[in-house]
């Protein structure tokens, strides 16, 4: 799982922190770096440019779709009874 974020963003801080809570692995880039703006523009989608972008297998959620995908993951785990509160 890729992780696209940038300082200042607000949802990207979101979905870090639901993510880490998860337990979930992932890639983080800071497209504010020359290495991760280049593997952003690498993987992103049609002119999509929103942040966050979490690229999970071939699915790419951008912006509040990030934040919802986090959630699901999220929530699958406390469901599974996988997530330690």
């Amino acid at each position: 799982m890729k992780l696209f974020v940038s300082k200042n963003c607000g949802l990207c801080h979101s979905v870090k922190k639901l993510l880490d809570r998860a337990r979930v692995r992932y890639v983080e880039y800071d497209v504010s770096s020359p290495e991760g703006m280049a593997e952003y523009c690498d993987v992103r989608e049609g002119g999509h440019d929103a942040l966050p972008l979490l690229v999970e297998d071939d699915t790419h959620y951008y912006g509040e779709n990030a934040v919802l995908r986090a959630v699901e993951i999220l929530e699958g785990k406390r469901v599974l009874g996988l997530e330690r509160i």
